[in-house]
């Protein structure tokens, strides 16, 4: 590897939120993120650029374009396509911070740090910790989604809800709460049928609408029946059939 191919793979992953582990090779370039505790190995080939994971990753979240291809902990980004890199430099970031069980993780160490502060007398124990709780949850989904919402694709921040499908009370652990497949980042106008059970998604992302909803209201509310999810991972399954059986109205 030519010292011109290090500074830019270097750069590929300082503009994507990873940090430079020092070494002395010049056969890799190795990530390490204050985010999550995975690495990121990237190496040049002839004809490709290789970039392995300290985990397997999941090719269909990855949702990015270039000509690459997945296997296993590794990604071989074909012709040694840096744009491609740098789009999954970017993603993997992305994808480590938001899945579990890093929102737990992160949870844990900002309540912590509360508790070491001080908790205002202004606020209960049960209100912070769901505060934290759903900061962590809405920065989980925001990094799976792209900053977008999961149906429309709108990125404007402030129109944007982090949506339960299985509700914060009847999730059993600290896990089921804030993991990034229990819901979707959604518009306002979504986001509130979904939570009263008025709208749902099936197991393709085909959206659900209630009978009790007249053709006016969807109209004024820019909802139409041909929307879906723009993905849906096995692991969003779960929570959406019990979405589906306990909070869908039908």
């Amino acid at each position: 590897m030519t010292f011109a191919e290090l500074d830019t793979i270097k750069k590929a992953g300082l503009d994507s939120g990873w940090g430079i582990v020092e070494s002395e090779s010049l056969d890799a370039v190795v990530f390490s993120s204050a985010s999550h505790d995975q690495l990121a190995t990237v190496r040049c080939f002839d004809h490709e650029i290789d970039v392995e994971f300290s985990i397997p990753v999941d090719e269909s979240e990855l949702h990015i374009n270039g000509a690459y291809s997945v296997i296993g902990r590794v990604i071989v980004v074909a012709e040694r396509d840096y744009e491609t890199l740098r789009a999954i430099l970017n993603r993997s970031q992305e994808l480590f911070v938001a899945l579990p069980t890093n929102p737990v993780e992160i949870y844990n160490t900002r309540w912590q740090a509360l508790v070491a502060q001080g908790i205002a007398a202004t606020e209960t124990v049960e209100e912070v910790k769901r505060r934290v709780g759903q900061d962590v949850y809405r920065e989980a989904l925001e990094n799976y989604w792209k900053n977008a919402c999961a149906v429309t694709g709108c990125t404007l921040r402030e129109s944007l809800r982090a949506s339960h499908a299985k509700p914060w009370a009847d999730c059993e652990n600290a896990e089921e709460c804030l993991s990034a497949y229990n819901g979707f980042l959604l518009t306002a106008n979504l986001d509130a049928l979904f939570d009263k059970g008025l709208i749902t998604f099936d197991d393709e992302g085909r959206i659900v609408i209630s009978e009790s909803i007249s053709s006016m209201d969807l109209s004024a509310l820019g909802i139409v029946a041909n929307m879906r999810l723009r993905w849906v991972d096995e692991k969003h399954k779960p929570f959406l059939k019990y979405h589906r059986e306990h909070v869908w109205k039908g």
